[in-house]
């Protein structure tokens, strides 16, 4: 699978390591506001922007995209996404407010067959809150007073 990076700060460079170790996907295309090249993930293709990186995604040159920036710019990359059917993974926070959340829900809303949007949440898919949860959900289901 070939996935295309916006942002090459602390979050993206870290997204930029994880995905050389992985032998099932490859960061094949990278945007960054700045054009400077160090950090640039080696063999990566580089875009002006992201919404030529989005254009080359919908044109079925990339598989997906992931969003390493700042909350302020993520809505506006969610929202051409969605237009465009790319999948995204956004790091979280998705914007600085609920309302800018809700205008992407709008846009994945008002797309053919939208593609799969995921914001990022470590704690989400860790082992030990899944097993939190679980309890939680158990102990709910059980009528304890203290979670329901």
């Amino acid at each position: 699978m070939r996935l295309g990076l916006v942002g090459l700060g602390p979050w993206g460079q870290i997204y930029a390591a994880s995905l050389a170790k992985r032998s099932d996907c490859s960061l094949a295309a990278y945007a960054r506001a700045s054009d400077r090249r160090e950090g640039a993930p080696p063999g990566a293709q580089r875009y002006e922007s992201a919404r030529e990186l989005i254009a080359a995604a919908g044109a079925g040159e990339l598989e997906g995209l992931v969003a390493a920036t700042t909350p302020a710019h993520q809505v506006e990359l969610a929202e051409a996404c969605a237009r465009a059917r790319v999948p995204l993974l956004v790091e979280k926070p998705l914007g600085l407010s609920a309302g800018a959340a809700a205008r992407v829900g709008q846009a994945l809303g008002a797309a053919q067959d939208p593609a799969p949007l995921l914001v990022n949440h470590i704690h989400l898919q860790a082992p030990a809150f899944q097993q939190l949860l679980a309890l939680v959900r158990s102990a709910a289901a059980d009528g304890d007073p203290l979670v329901a």
